[in-house]
């Protein structure tokens, strides 16, 4: 009740919320003392949704689909409901749609995630993806052809790595950039990583060529991370900075 009150005065629809007899809605506590994040305290049950509910989701976002959808993001934390029935389901349906899908993966079903057409890991997930723990991405040879084996199993159209301080890498077929980080004051990286994924997804569905995507996307994980806290992106704020930098 009290996430879907939440949702309703920020104006979000709750259309996909499912609501589960078996399981407390996650609830992240943060200790923060000098505008530092000290510790994180979850509350959270991580097992596999039941058969049955992983159906009756399925069947929620199959009815989405069909209504005035423009993109998907699939954003796993390895919380349970990403199984890989869901997640080859909704690929599946999304690609019948034609409906363009992107992921921000975890380790657990990181190569349940094949056909999509933007995947995001970060520098350490691709490590672990492939098996390369001592991958440096100053090594521009080896750090491609780990993005090569990774696009080899997936066979998604768009790869676009976070690198933290490094900025960001791009690639689609043969085309691939190389985006800087911009200098920021850092105060806290918390949702960094889902508002790059929810801003590359935006300029995806607008038709926005890759530099493009990545550079924005870039641009608004860094601007996050200057407020302590979990924050949204500003769409003045990413509008103003973006004309700043004569990105668009």
């Amino acid at each position: 009740k009290t996430f879907n009150d939440i949702l309703s005065i920020r104006g979000l629809s709750n259309e996909g919320i499912v609501k589960s007899a078996d399981r407390i809605t996650t609830i992240k506590t943060r200790v923060i003392g000098n505008n530092q994040h000290l510790l994180r305290i979850d509350e959270e049950v991580l097992s596999d949704i039941s058969a049955e509910e992983e159906q009756e989701f399925i069947e929620r976002v199959r009815s989405l689909m069909d209504t005035n959808v423009d993109a998907i993001i699939l954003e796993d934390y390895n919380k349970g409901l990403l199984t890989p029935k869901v997640i080859e389901s909704i690929i599946s349906l999304a690609n019948e749609r034609q409906i363009p899908v992107t992921v921000d993966p975890k380790k657990d079903n990181f190569f349940a995630y094949k056909n999509v057409t933007l995947f995001k890991p970060n520098l350490k997930e691709l490590k672990e993806g492939v098996g390369r723990s001592t991958l440096d991405v100053t090594d521009r040879n080896a750090f491609e052809e780990a993005v090569h084996e990774l696009e080899a199993q997936l066979d998604n159209q768009i790869t676009l790595v976070t690198l933290s301080e490094h900025g960001v890498f791009v690639k689609r077929d043969q085309g691939k950039h190389y985006i800087p980080a911009h200098i920021r004051n850092i105060a806290d990286v918390s949702g960094a990583g889902d508002t790059v994924i929810a801003v590359a997804t935006l300029c995806l569905a607008a038709g926005l060529e890759i530099e493009h995507i990545a550079d924005i996307a870039n641009l608004s994980g860094g601007l996050v991370c200057e407020v302590s806290g979990v924050v949204p992106i500003e769409a003045n704020l990413l509008r103003k900075e973006i004309a700043k930098l004569q990105l668009a």
